[in-house]
């Protein structure tokens, strides 16, 4: 469980480097200027470890550090730098996140105009590990699934982007539980039109997917829920709630939310994902997944 303290790195490797001072941009040439491209880079690197890992980096001088860095080297090679796994087997952004440095990480993400797959991997491992589905949500990491093509559609529609809200339920002891709620615009219409789509979320350190099928030509929908390849295996006992629409005014019935629960001998997650065939879903609509499971 991810906590405000900062992991513990293996030592750096040891050279005399400038301070920040030295190296910041005033009237007088730098001293980046009288080094070999290869030296600048190992200087620029050994501040950025400094930046995520460090435990009494200044806060205020995380800007200016970052932007004396990418001055002194080409902004192509700083975006490489910073999306490389040079800082033991992982990026720097990878470290921010995990060390709870948002300054330094809003610093690196302003001199990245286009995110490698294996930088988006580590950022995704990252939120994971500290449980983090607000960022991972707002840097986009999560994965499509089904149609590449349902966001346009969404906003082909004229619907609002789509919410997850994550609501950590457990002690934060032994007992790990959430729920997730989340809310789908023109759910019927998209999903008969497109067949497919679901949503990933992060939640008690792993990261899940809800996928969403259209099966028969009467309107009933799978649901499926599994863990992502990077999460650990476990035993998951859940709930899921579809929330009944209105009633017909004057219906002296109105109608009921349907409750799937799940027993946890049934599935192993991710081995046998659960599956649940709907009632129709012109009168339906899926309100949240309430779960609990071992660590």
């Amino acid at each position: 469980m991810a906590t405000n303290s900062v992991a513990t790195l293996p030592p750096r490797y040891e050279f005399e480097s400038p301070s920040v001072d030295s190296i910041q941009c005033t009237g007088k040439p730098s001293i980046f200027s009288f080094m070999q491209k290869r030296e600048k880079r190992a200087i620029v690197l050994s501040r950025i470890r400094d930046i995520v890992s460090a435990p009494n980096f200044s806060s205020s001088s995380i800007v200016p550090t970052v932007n004396t860095c990418a001055a002194a080297i080409s902004p192509a090679e700083f975006s490489k730098l910073l999306q490389k796994r040079n800082i033991e087997g992982h990026t720097a952004m990878y470290w921010a996140i995990v060390n709870h440095r948002r300054e330094a990480l809003w610093a690196f993400v302003s001199f990245i105009t286009r995110f490698s797959s294996a930088c988006v991997s580590d950022l995704r491992l990252a939120c994971m590990l500290t449980s983090d589905h607000a960022l991972f949500a707002k840097r986009n990491l999560a994965r499509v699934i089904g149609s590449s093509k349902d966001e346009s559609f969404r906003k082909f529609l004229g619907c609002p982007p789509d919410e997850v809200q994550i609501h950590d339920t457990g002690d934060g002891m032994c007992k790990i539980q959430f729920n997730v709620c989340f809310r789908i615009g023109m759910f019927r219409k998209r999903l008969l039109t497109k067949r497919k789509f679901g949503k990933e979320f992060v939640a008690a350190g792993r990261i899940w997917s809800l996928r969403m099928s259209s099966v028969a030509p009467d309107g009933f929908c799978r649901i499926h829920l599994k863990l992502s390849d990077e999460s650990l295996p476990t035993r998951l006992d859940a709930v899921l709630v579809i929330e009944a629409h209105s009633g017909k005014p004057g219906c002296e019935i109105p109608p009921q939310d349907l409750r799937k629960p799940n027993h946890p001998d049934d599935f192993t997650i991710p081995q046998s994902p659960i599956g649940y065939a709907g009632r129709p879903l012109e009168r339906t609509r899926i309100r949240s997944l309430s779960s609990s499971h071992g660590p």
